[in-house]
């Protein structure tokens, strides 16, 4: 299974200039020669008679804003294409654009959440991962240095087929980082507890196709197994898989995913496999 990404779709917050999914976004594009489609959605409830006339007049507010913004970034030569929505709901706008625009990828800027705020679905990290039919960069460093080194989570043992789709494309992008950059440090992470299968190293390294040393095998709750490592080798991302959930079933239940980004201070690019 080949990986390809031709465009990237970044998530920009009207709110401030500090935009890290966007430039991260043209980072990456001007890596791999893709394409970068900037996607703002407003709203604002207005209750007046000149509704039309101040949702043209924020629009186009928005627009100049976006315009400036691009100005003062270094786009590398890389083609961008803006989006200024109004929409309330803005998880069915972004789901619409990156379908519309056949974006490969979505890098958002990651926020820290209190446990309120997930208990009641409104993350705004958390809604993308559960909508989104693309992998998600979500963009945790401030800093510009590139990636060196990279923790990859995958279940070696798994049956069915939604997650044996996950494990294929995180090794597809693994044969892509490689290709890209073959100084970067890739390692790989499997979590196991004692009820289940466990995975030899050199099993996963085999699998992954790096050295035994770089493969490392746990046993301990997927999350927490994730975030330790990723701590004790420093990672600048890490990589996972999760199976999408909606509604009552994923408040009750957090995924791998979940529980691990927020105690994560890596960059995280989560593949998804919806329901």
């Amino acid at each position: 299974m080949a990986l390809q990404i031709g465009k990237i779709l970044a998530i920009v917050d009207p709110t401030t200039d500090k935009q890290l999914a966007l430039s991260r976004a043209l980072g990456i594009a001007e890596q791999l020669d893709a394409a970068v489609h900037a996607y703002i959605c407003c709203y604002s409830p207005l209750e007046t008679s000149h509704f039309l006339a101040l949702k043209r007049a924020e629009i186009a507010r928005h627009e100049a804003w976006l315009d400036r913004l691009l100005e003062s970034e270094n786009l590398g030569g890389v083609e961008v294409t803006t989006q200024v929505e109004w929409r309330e709901d803005w998880r069915e706008g972004l789901a619409e654009a990156a379908a519309k625009e056949e974006c490969d990828l979505i890098v958002k800027t990651a926020f820290e959440h209190a446990e309120p705020g997930r208990l009641l679905l409104k993350t705004s990290d958390w809604s993308v991962l559960r909508s989104a039919q693309s992998p998600v960069l979500l963009v945790k460093r401030e800093s510009l240095v590139a990636v060196k080194r990279v923790l990859i989570a995958v279940n070696p043992k798994v049956e069915d087929d939604r997650h044996r789709r996950l494990n294929e494309s995180m090794i597809a992008f693994a044969k892509l980082l490689r290709e890209q950059d073959d100084a970067i440090e890739l390692h790989a992470v499997s979590a196991y507890t004692g009820a289940e299968p466990f995975t030899h190293p050199p099993e996963l390294a085999a699998m992954i196709g790096i050295d035994e040393s770089q493969a490392h095998c746990t046993q301990g709750s997927p999350g927490d197994v994730i975030v330790d490592c990723a701590k004790l080798l420093q990672s600048e991302l890490v990589v996972m898989g999760t199976v999408s959930r909606s509604g009552l079933s994923g408040l009750a239940k957090p995924n791998t995913a979940e529980q691990a980004l927020d105690r994560l201070s890596a960059d995280v690019l989560v593949f998804t496999s919806p329901d």
